[in-house]
Order: C-alpha cells, then structure tokens, then sequence
C-alpha cells in the first residue's frame, strides 16, 4: 500500500475567517479546474467528468462562481502543460495558475495506470500565492469521482463558502402573485427570470409582499444550505365602502326594518358624504 500524503497550509484558518466574514458583501470568488490525467485500466476519469465533480460541489455556494469550461477551452491545454513542467515547485505552480483570473485553483491529478488508482486535489489561493489544501491518496475500487467532490466538499466547507439555500415564495391568489413586489432581507435580489425565487446564504430573512390595491403581508424564513424553503403569503384585495358586501346587507337590514330609508349621497368638489337616514330624519350632506 502506498503511504498517503495530506498537506494543509498553516494559514488555512485564517483565510476561512477573512472568506466567511466576505460573504455579506458583492465580491464573487472565482474557481478554476485544471485536470491532469494519466490513462490507464484502473478507473474512469475524464477532464469533463472531473469539472462536473467540481461544479456539482461548488454550485450556489455564496460568493463562489466556476470558471466556465467555454471560457476555459483556449487556455486549458497551454497552462495545463506549463504546470507540469513545474513540478513539485509550489510557486512555479501557482504562478502559471494565475493565467485564468481566478482566486482559487483547484489541480485535480489522476493517475489510473496504478492500481488503486492515485488522485491528488490541490487547492491554491492566487490571491495569497500559496496552496491552502492538499490531499494524496489511493483510491481502493477505482471510484475516483466520489472521491473527488468529498475533498472539494470538505475544501470548499472549510474555506467558509457555505451553501446557499433556495427561498420560494408563493403569493395568494394567484393573480396577485406576478404583479406583487417581494423583498426578502435588505433588498435581496431574485433568480434570474424568477422574481419569488431567491438564492440566499442560510439563515432567518424577512420576506414580505405588497401590491398596490391589496393588503401586504409578511412572515419570517429559516432557510438551511442546500435546502428549499417555501413561504406563503396571502393578499387581500382591498374595496371600496360601495364595493363591500357589508355595506349593503347594513342597508338592507336598515330598511327590512320597517322605517322609511334614504340613502343619499352627495359629492363637492371638495367632500364626499354618505348617509342613511330613518323616518325622514334631516341628511347632514343637505346641510351647507
């Protein structure tokens, strides 16, 4: 059995503090795959399979965004040569990776000619010029990709990019719910073609709805990392005294009553007055 290597850099913690206490603000972090793969019998692995392991782990992760492999295809080949002439040469390495204008580079290396295969992660901060995680192990059955997004998970988890959880929130009636304005938090903004959808960082939001003519509505939300939570809000379209059902079984019960009723209404260009008068009873609208 061939004896495992893990590496961590001492400043490890210290970057997760500064990189959790980021994630309130705008700043997106970008991270790039690079693949280096030696081919052989003893498992499966592809340069598209391993930036799938990656991007499943690091999608909605707050203030993190891939590299897209569109924008990767021109430089990929170049860089990826230019790394293994470096080595075991960390600042050489580190150097060359810099080429994508990303903060962090992950080198994912797999050589499936052993057996067990061998696979290395490599994470390093371009930022800082230093790798901030490293793992070297067997990987006994050839399942070279979950080993994969658990040391990307445990990475990403470490570094303080936590998982974004998905808000819904649902408006009553339905009607209402494409012509309501919804706010979550301090003016978070929607998905992208979804307006009652949000990606938020886990944690309790405010979350209400208003919509000119109805009634507003708000709650609370607990939303947990890579989880869906669902909020219902109810608006009630608000009437006009004449629009009121109320208004006229209160009428209707004046007269059943058995009085002469009246009901009169007189409008100014300054005043409104609605009365019922019983019996014949003097209207104060008349009066000047």
């Amino acid at each position: 059995m061939r004896r495992v290597a893990r590496l961590c850099s001492s400043g490890l913690a210290a970057l997760a503090l500064v990189l959790a206490a980021s994630l309130g603000h705008a700043r997106t972090d970008r991270l790039v795959v690079l693949s280096v793969i030696v081919d052989g019998p003893h498992g499966k692995a592809s340069i598209s399979s391993i930036f799938d392991d990656v991007s499943d782990v690091a999608a909605l992760r707050v203030g993190l965004a891939m590299v897209p492999n569109e924008e990767l295809f021109l430089q990929r080949e170049e860089v990826t040569n230019r790394v293994r002439e470096c080595g075991s040469d960390r600042s050489c390495l580190i150097s060359r990776l810099r080429a994508f204008d990303a903060r962090l580079s992950m080198v994912v290396t797999v050589n499936l000619d052993l057996d067990p295969p061998l696979v290395s992660v490599l994470l390093a901060d371009t930022d800082e010029m230093k790798v901030v995680a490293e793992v070297i192990e067997d990987v006994p059955g050839g399942n070279v990709s979950d080993f994969i997004r658990g040391q990307a998970k445990k990475m990403l988890d470490d570094l303080g990019y936590a998982r974004a959880g998905r808000l819904v929130v649902d408006i009553d009636p339905p009607e209402a719910g494409g012509r309501a304005k919804i706010k979550v938090g301090d003016g978070l903004e929607p998905e992208r073609g979804a307006p009652n959808v949000f990606s938020v960082a886990p944690g309790s939001y405010p979350v209400s709805a208003e919509l000119e003519g109805w009634s507003s509505a708000s709650a609370d939300a607990e939303v947990r990392g890579g989880e869906e939570t669902r909020v219902r809000l109810s608006l009630e379209e608000q009437k006009s005294l004449f629009e009121s059902p109320w208004f006229w079984i209160v009428v209707g019960a004046v007269a059943v009553g058995g009085a002469t009723t009246a009901l009169v209404v007189s409008q100014s260009s300054t005043t409104r007055c609605l009365c019922v008068t019983i019996g014949g009873s003097d209207c104060p609208c008349d009066q000047p």
